[in-house]
């Protein structure tokens, strides 16, 4: 689950046991300094995560306009942009992410109310709708 204020992931066992997190070393000196955190790893405002079979853990980090990838570790392995328009602030700007069996991402745009289509390493492949409603979630089927 996403703590989006204390920009990190928590990480919970099914029966609700907290196992780990992926932090973002919130910190008293980078609060008071308005860091940034946009450097690989960091997270500014997550919020939509999925994760898929082998651990992989995908993050909408949401203030940085970019997907984050961690391996089962909690390591940062991949990050790729989201088109700025998808994700312009406003009272909406809650991405969710999905998955599908053979590894593509479904991103969620409230922005331009369209799901955002990647393949696993994070080109853009297309999207899902016309702008008509807004996509509140997404959940992709299996194959």
């Amino acid at each position: 689950m996403t703590n989006t204020g204390n920009k990190r992931v928590l990480i919970f066992e099914t029966r609700g046991k907290n196992i780990g997190q992926i932090s973002s070393g919130l910190t008293a000196d980078k609060i008071t300094s308005k860091y940034p955190f946009n450097q690989p790893g960091e997270m500014n405002e997550p919020i939509g995560i999925a994760v898929d079979a082998a651990g992989n853990v995908f993050v909408a980090d949401t203030r940085n306009n970019r997907i984050q990838k961690f391996d089962k570790d909690g390591k940062p392995v991949a990050q790729w942009p989201v088109q700025s328009s998808a994700w312009s602030p406003g009272p909406y700007l809650e991405p969710f992410l999905a998955l599908d069996s053979a590894g593509n991402v479904y991103v969620t745009a409230p922005t331009s109310k369209v799901v955002l289509e990647y393949d696993p390493p994070g080109k853009p492949v297309g999207q899902i709708g016309r702008g008509g409603k807004l996509p509140p979630g997404t959940r992709a089927a299996p194959d």
